[in-house]
């Protein structure tokens, strides 16, 4: 399956998919462009998505909109020590 989302920023994104239904996915960079872009598409497959992202407030808006259950996490994937401590809360 293609999906041919609009991006934030006016940009376009094309993304094929094969079997991906009903999986626990993590997505860093979820806040903007192409992490948004696959969250949104994953959203559409009925999956259980860990959205990761530096800014807490996009990461809130973007669980919103989304219909799969979601936990949004935030941290710069940058800082090795924050990621294992949000993954291990």
């Amino acid at each position: 399956m293609v999906f041919d989302l609009g991006g934030r920023n006016g940009k376009t994104y094309t993304i094929k998919l094969k079997n991906m239904s009903k999986n626990n996915i993590v997505i860093t960079g979820a806040t903007s462009g192409i992490g948004w872009a696959i969250a949104k598409a994953l959203d559409y497959k009925g999956n259980q998505l860990i959205l990761c992202g530096r800014r807490e407030e996009r990461l809130a808006q973007l669980a919103k909109e989304l219909r799969v259950p979601t936990l949004a996490l935030t941290f710069d994937v940058s800082d090795q020590r924050a990621v294992f401590d949000s993954f291990a809360t």
